[in-house]
């Protein structure tokens, strides 16, 4: 199992083994100041010159693991993908939430109020095409919130 260890699961190893260590430093950052050994797959302090660290890019259909790149380049020091999901003491159930409660994606104010209003004048079909456009452009934060609120207006004209 050591082998398969990746440079991220030895970036939290790294910080699970140096707690007091200043200053915490992002995923990202960790390149310019630690050398990667393939070999023993480990981090090391760099001795001389610097690098430039990139993280892949992720596509936000990607879902998850969007919100996990994403909170890796604003979460200093995390020791676990656990520790990504943990906010001020709250651990959150997933990578998408935990970015909500960090400030860093919208969360869905606005979508509340769009379906308040558009109840009193819209149709149960469509609500269901707003809710469905919404979800397919990921434009929602918690679908099963917005679901359990409107269920009943989108459902209205069904038997």
């Amino acid at each position: 199992m050591e082998n398969a260890r990746s440079t991220l699961m030895a970036y939290f190893q790294w910080n699970t083994d140096h707690p007091d260590e200043e200053p915490k430093r992002l995923y990202s950052e960790f390149p310019k100041y630690f050398t990667w050994n393939a070999q023993t797959r480990t981090w090391r302090p760099r001795k001389k010159g610097q690098a430039i660290g990139r993280i892949n890019h992720v596509n936000p259909m990607a879902g998850e693991k969007f919100y996990l790149r994403l909170l890796l380049t604003v979460e200093r020091g995390a020791k676990s993908y656990k520790a990504l999901y943990e906010h001020e003491g709250v651990c959150y159930p997933t990578y998408r939430t935990a970015c909500v409660a960090r400030g860093l994606v919208d969360d869905d104010r606005e979508w509340i109020h769009c379906f308040d209003e558009a109840i009193s004048f819209s149709t149960g079909t469509s609500l269901r095409i707003l809710f469905l456009t919404a979800l397919k452009n990921r434009g929602i934060a918690d679908p099963s919130t917005i679901w359990e609120r409107y269920n009943t207006s989108f459902c209205d004209d069904l038997l």
